[in-house]
């Protein structure tokens, strides 16, 4: 049995979209193809490495459509698969989310799944608790942290960055160093700011050979929880802060949302690296041996 599942992206969107995917490639027994809109191109080598997934394309002539703060399928129809399949899923939301993003994905395809012979796959076979993003060759190297952030606010994340570096002397307090997955192909953070990562696949190798991530709402703090990751989280947006993108919380150990002495978010650099630094020293580090076995 050949199976398709489409949706738009975004980055972010798209690997909580994932878990739905794993679940029904153990409920079929099949590996489940995936087709994404053109501009989530860059992240398909990644997807297609996942043992759950067949492969992963993208389509040059789907180009996600905003309407109404959401990317839908496009106005003149579903997106041309690559060939016949048995089953053809589209899981682009249909309207705004009114469930953390990986359930009202499972709602979707359940919507679609149900006839006489089938059962709805249920929340908990999604498996949040574990991985399902895994890096073929990852990094030899441990570092203690990775950060990842997205052009939003730029001037406010680059100058936190930058204060942390030095407020918690990474070489010297906690006996490694920390590294930047910011800075993607036209960013700021690239063009104005001087990081830089080239892939996906790279950002994947960083966030695996480190013990916390530390970012914002962006596709790279879902990316980190993908691999397992616990992630400290700073966001500026509070359109960002909707519980729809925080279906393991916000309170750790998975996800911790930094807050301020008023309990509501906060980008206040002292309170970022507090809980950064409480997040690492409860965190366990595992050795090369044990990461790369």
């Amino acid at each position: 049995m050949s199976i398709l599942c489409t949706f738009p992206g975004k980055y972010g969107d798209l690997l909580w979209t994932l878990p739905t995917l794993r679940a029904l490639a153990r409920r079929t027994g099949e590996a489940i193809d995936l087709l994404t809109s053109a501009d989530m191109a860059s992240i398909c080598p990644l997807i297609a490495q996942q043992g759950y997934i067949g492969h992963a394309y993208s389509d040059p002539n789907w180009i996600r459509v905003h309407v109404d703060t959401q990317d839908r399928l496009p106005p003149n129809g579903s997106p041309t698969p690559p060939h016949r399949y048995d089953h053809i899923f589209h899981l682009g939301y249909r309207g705004w989310p009114q469930r953390p993003l990986p359930f009202e994905t499972v709602n979707c395809l359940n919507e679609q799944w149900l006839n006489g012979t089938n059962k709805p796959i249920l929340e908990a076979e999604l498996d949040l608790g574990t991985p399902w993003i895994h890096v073929l060759s990852p990094s030899r190297f441990h570092v203690y942290a990775t950060a990842g952030f997205s052009d939003e606010h730029f001037e406010l994340k680059y100058g936190l960055f930058e204060l942390l570096s030095e407020r918690l002397q990474w070489t010297t307090e906690l006996g490694g160093n920390w590294v930047s997955v910011s800075g993607c192909p036209g960013s700021r953070w690239r063009t104005e700011g001087g990081h830089t990562c080239d892939s996906w696949e790279n950002a994947a190798r960083a966030i695996t050979a480190s013990s916390v991530f530390l970012g914002c709402n962006s596709g790279l703090h879902v990316l980190a929880r993908a691999i397992g990751k616990p992630v400290v989280m700073m966001e500026p947006s509070e359109a960002r802060w909707n519980p729809i993108f925080f279906p393991l919380g916000t309170t750790g150990p998975q996800v911790t949302l930094v807050l301020g002495n008023d309990g509501k978010p906060t980008w206040d650099a002292r309170h970022v690296a507090d809980t950064l630094q409480r997040v690492l020293t409860s965190t366990p580090v595992r050795t090369d041996q044990e990461r790369l076995s």
